[in-house]
């Protein structure tokens, strides 16, 4: 029976830091997590920077830690080159759905490296948001135009309809002197009439026998 390949150093390192603090380990692959769904709204158009600098943020914080738990694993003096792929390694769970699966069970036959779009470059990755920044800020113009050509609309409408409120009191107030001017009329021809009965009652009452 063949004996089992040992791991090279980085991978070892990689697995016996998992093994010896799973808190780190789930620590990176819940930033792992968010940093790929980062990418995925960078891709889908739907970026949010805020989003994508924390998600590299804390990616990068996780790798730093665990790379540094890894390098104590390792034992005795470690080259630049070996601290340097396991960092790699850690990098390439984000976005290495093999790596990723090996490293939570601490069982990497090999160290890696990210394929495609890597962490460290995540911070240059809303370069295609440059367009989206373009887009949203000719969005924000049209819609800034849209609410002003709105606001200029209702303020032709107040003004139209105080215009025609201001019509409505002018010609009710007009109704008013007028009913005003019969209504002084008519207590005038009261007055009169009144004035004629009391003057008809004197004349009944003298020719009365």
């Amino acid at each position: 029976m063949r004996a089992l390949r040992r791991p090279p150093v980085p991978a070892a390192a990689v697995n016996r830091a998992v093994r010896s603090d799973p808190a780190q380990a789930r620590a990176l692959l819940d930033a792992a997590d968010d940093l790929r769904r980062a990418h995925e709204a960078v891709l889908g158009g739907k970026a949010d920077r805020d989003a994508l600098r924390a998600a590299v943020a804390a990616q990068r914080q996780a790798v730093g830690a665990l790379a540094a738990t890894a390098v104590g694993e390792a034992g005795g003096e470690v080259s630049a080159d070996v601290e340097r792929r396991i960092r790699d390694t850690l990098e390439a769970v984000a976005l290495d759905s093999q790596v990723r699966e090996r490293f939570a069970t601490g069982t990497l036959e090999s160290d890696a490296r990210a394929a495609g779009l890597a962490a460290d470059q995540a911070g240059a990755a809303p370069a295609r948001p440059k367009r989206g920044r373009r887009d949203d800020a000719a969005k924000r113009k049209a819609e800034q135009e849209r609410e002003r050509r709105r606001l200029e609309a209702a303020l032709r409408r107040a003004e139209a309809e105080v215009e025609r409120r201001r019509a409505d009191v002018e010609a009710a107030e007009q109704a008013r002197e007028r009913a005003d001017a019969a209504l002084r009329e008519e207590r005038k021809r009261l007055r009169d009439a009144e004035k004629e009965l009391r003057a008809a009652r004197r004349a009944a009452e003298r020719a009365a026998p």
